[in-house]
Protein backbone atom coordinates (compact mmCIF):
# COMPACT_ATOMS: atom_id res chain seq x y z
CA UNK A 1 0.00 0.00 0.00
CA UNK A 2 2.78 2.00 0.57
CA UNK A 3 2.93 5.23 -2.34
CA UNK A 4 -0.91 4.24 -2.91
CA UNK A 5 -2.91 6.14 -0.73
CA UNK A 6 -5.16 3.47 0.49
CA UNK A 7 -4.04 2.78 3.68
CA UNK A 8 -4.12 6.56 4.81
CA UNK A 9 -7.21 7.00 3.18
CA UNK A 10 -8.86 3.48 5.35
CA UNK A 11 -7.28 4.88 8.21
CA UNK A 12 -8.80 8.00 7.55
CA UNK A 13 -11.89 7.07 7.09
CA UNK A 14 -12.13 4.79 10.29
CA UNK A 15 -10.84 7.35 12.86
CA UNK A 16 -13.67 9.73 10.77
CA UNK A 17 -16.62 6.85 11.19
CA UNK A 18 -15.43 6.47 14.97
CA UNK A 19 -15.37 9.55 15.94
CA UNK A 20 -19.01 10.48 14.25
CA UNK A 21 -20.17 7.56 16.11
CA UNK A 22 -19.09 9.45 19.38
CA UNK A 23 -20.32 12.47 18.43
CA UNK A 24 -23.71 11.41 17.76
CA UNK A 25 -23.81 9.57 20.86
CA UNK A 26 -23.49 12.52 22.27
CA UNK A 27 -26.20 14.50 20.34
CA UNK A 28 -28.60 11.86 21.69
CA UNK A 29 -27.69 11.94 25.15
CA UNK A 30 -28.39 15.83 24.89
CA UNK A 31 -31.61 15.12 22.96
CA UNK A 32 -32.77 12.79 25.68
CA UNK A 33 -32.19 15.36 28.93
CA UNK A 34 -33.53 18.22 27.02
CA UNK A 35 -36.86 16.18 25.35
CA UNK A 36 -37.35 15.20 29.44
CA UNK A 37 -38.27 18.84 29.88
CA UNK A 38 -42.26 19.70 29.31
CA UNK A 39 -42.60 21.58 26.54
CA UNK A 40 -39.42 20.62 24.26
CA UNK A 41 -39.43 18.23 20.70
CA UNK A 42 -37.03 18.21 18.26
CA UNK A 43 -36.89 19.46 14.62
CA UNK A 44 -36.14 17.68 12.03
CA UNK A 45 -35.36 13.83 11.69
CA UNK A 46 -33.24 12.00 13.85
CA UNK A 47 -31.54 9.77 10.82
CA UNK A 48 -30.32 10.81 8.49
CA UNK A 49 -28.90 13.61 10.41
CA UNK A 50 -25.72 15.29 10.37
CA UNK A 51 -23.50 13.24 13.87
CA UNK A 52 -23.24 16.88 16.21
CA UNK A 53 -26.81 18.78 14.72
CA UNK A 54 -29.69 18.82 16.95
CA UNK A 55 -31.96 21.40 16.42
CA UNK A 56 -35.01 21.63 19.41
CA UNK A 57 -37.91 23.98 20.38
CA UNK A 58 -38.71 25.32 23.62
CA UNK A 59 -42.59 26.30 24.39
CA UNK A 60 -42.41 29.95 25.75
CA UNK A 61 -38.60 30.00 26.11
CA UNK A 62 -37.97 32.46 22.77
CA UNK A 63 -34.39 32.32 21.47
CA UNK A 64 -34.18 35.57 21.34
CA UNK A 65 -33.71 35.64 25.15
CA UNK A 66 -32.12 32.17 25.75
CA UNK A 67 -29.14 32.85 23.27
CA UNK A 68 -27.49 35.43 25.59
CA UNK A 69 -28.06 33.51 28.68
CA UNK A 70 -26.67 30.41 27.23
CA UNK A 71 -23.66 32.56 25.99
CA UNK A 72 -23.17 34.09 29.25
CA UNK A 73 -22.25 30.42 30.60
CA UNK A 74 -20.37 30.08 27.58
CA UNK A 75 -22.50 27.64 25.75
CA UNK A 76 -22.51 29.32 21.58
CA UNK A 77 -25.61 28.16 20.22
CA UNK A 78 -28.19 29.61 17.08
CA UNK A 79 -31.30 30.05 16.75
CA UNK A 80 -30.91 29.15 12.65
CA UNK A 81 -29.02 27.71 10.36
CA UNK A 82 -25.26 28.49 10.02
CA UNK A 83 -26.06 30.45 6.66
CA UNK A 84 -28.71 32.49 7.85
CA UNK A 85 -26.98 33.19 11.33
CA UNK A 86 -27.87 36.74 12.85
CA UNK A 87 -31.19 37.49 11.02
CA UNK A 88 -34.22 38.36 13.05
CA UNK A 89 -36.36 36.31 10.89
CA UNK A 90 -37.73 32.59 11.34
CA UNK A 91 -35.68 29.84 9.62
CA UNK A 92 -37.21 29.10 7.05
CA UNK A 93 -36.07 25.64 7.26
CA UNK A 94 -37.87 25.65 10.44
CA UNK A 95 -41.85 26.76 8.53
CA UNK A 96 -41.11 24.75 6.47
CA UNK A 97 -40.79 21.86 8.60
CA UNK A 98 -44.41 23.19 10.00
CA UNK A 99 -43.30 24.71 12.97
CA UNK A 100 -45.20 27.89 13.34
CA UNK A 101 -42.87 31.47 13.34
CA UNK A 102 -43.58 31.61 17.23
CA UNK A 103 -42.32 27.93 17.50
CA UNK A 104 -39.10 28.53 15.37
CA UNK A 105 -38.53 31.76 16.96
CA UNK A 106 -38.32 29.78 20.19
CA UNK A 107 -35.82 26.81 18.53
CA UNK A 108 -32.12 26.28 19.47
CA UNK A 109 -29.52 24.81 17.34
CA UNK A 110 -27.04 22.82 18.89
CA UNK A 111 -23.40 22.11 16.60
CA UNK A 112 -21.56 19.63 18.83
CA UNK A 113 -17.79 19.62 18.38
CA UNK A 114 -15.09 17.07 18.80
CA UNK A 115 -13.55 18.29 22.28
CA UNK A 116 -16.73 17.55 23.97
CA UNK A 117 -18.01 14.46 26.45
CA UNK A 118 -20.28 12.83 28.42
CA UNK A 119 -19.86 15.60 31.03
CA UNK A 120 -20.06 18.79 29.17
CA UNK A 121 -23.64 17.55 27.74
CA UNK A 122 -24.75 16.76 31.26
CA UNK A 123 -23.10 20.23 32.07
CA UNK A 124 -25.43 21.61 28.98
CA UNK A 125 -28.25 19.80 29.04
CA UNK A 126 -28.43 21.22 33.24
CA UNK A 127 -27.63 24.43 32.30
CA UNK A 128 -30.28 25.03 29.45
CA UNK A 129 -33.08 23.44 31.39
CA UNK A 130 -32.31 25.84 34.25
CA UNK A 131 -32.53 29.08 31.59
CA UNK A 132 -34.88 27.59 29.81
CA UNK A 133 -37.54 26.93 33.24
CA UNK A 134 -36.20 30.27 34.40
CA UNK A 135 -37.69 31.72 31.23
CA UNK A 136 -41.14 30.17 31.17
CA UNK A 137 -41.24 31.03 35.00
CA UNK A 138 -40.94 35.30 34.08
CA UNK A 139 -43.44 34.45 31.10
CA UNK A 140 -46.04 33.20 33.45
CA UNK A 141 -45.68 35.57 35.81
CA UNK A 142 -46.38 38.41 32.95
CA UNK A 143 -49.67 36.69 31.92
Amino acid sequence: YFGTGEYPYKSYLKEKTAESARIRSLKERLRKKLLALKGVRQNGALSPSLPGTLNMTFDSAPSEALLPLLGMDGICVSAGSACASGSPEPSHVLLALGLSAKQARSSIRFSLGADLDEKDIDTIAEIVIGHVTALRNLHHADQ
